[in-house]
């Protein structure tokens, strides 16, 4: 009997998954879980955001600022990943007259050829003022990537391999440039 019951388990086993989300432990209608499922139907999934900071005035040296703007862009294509926003990947709200309507558009659209350029930039950037605060701050000169995964793989076992990625990513970017990176967030 012992035998049959563990080849009957054996055989169900591989149907087996690991679940990524969190256990549900209060009731479905105790009041801190109502609330948090409000909250969560309001502003979307907590937890599906990493970030990572930078507080280092060189951020708006040339080749820094093309290389941040570079591992903004290649964490974007990485499947699994649905927005990156960075000082190296902002947009910004244009009005079309001729279609009546507003567009977003990436303020950074190539590397910087120049130092000028990136100062350029600097000043356009920060001039955004709605972003003074959450992507970079203009008294202190630290800027952080705001990074959003897909709700399908933030609760599957690609999420550490994502992670990894990321993180392998980011370890280059710092090391290349002797900075240090702050992460928080997942």
């Amino acid at each position: 009997i012992i035998l049959c019951i563990t080849a009957y388990m054996g055989y169900q086993s591989k149907d087996l998954q690991l679940a990524y989300a969190g256990s549900k432990v209060l009731p479905l209608n105790d009041p801190s879980y109502v609330e948090y499922n409000e909250f969560k139907a309001k502003f979307g999934e907590d937890g599906a955001v990493l970030v990572i900071g930078l507080n280092d005035k060189r951020i708006w040296d040339k080749d820094v600022f093309n290389d941040w703007t570079k591992l903004s862009n290649d964490i974007k294509a990485i499947k699994g990943i649905q927005e990156v926003l960075s000082i190296g990947r902002i947009f910004e709200l244009r009005k079309d007259t001729t279609e009546k309507k507003f567009v977003l558009s990436k303020v950074i659209s190539a590397p910087a050829t120049s130092q000028a350029e990136v100062d350029s930039l600097k000043q356009k950037i920060e001039g955004l003022k709605f972003y003074d605060g959450l992507l970079f701050n203009t008294k202190n000169g630290s800027t952080l990537m705001a990074i959003t995964f897909d709700k399908q793989i933030l609760n599957s076992k690609y999420r550490g391999k994502i992670v990894n990625t990321i993180n392998d990513l980011a370890v280059s970017f710092s090391e290349k440039h002797k900075v240090e990176l702050h992460y928080s967030g997942l």
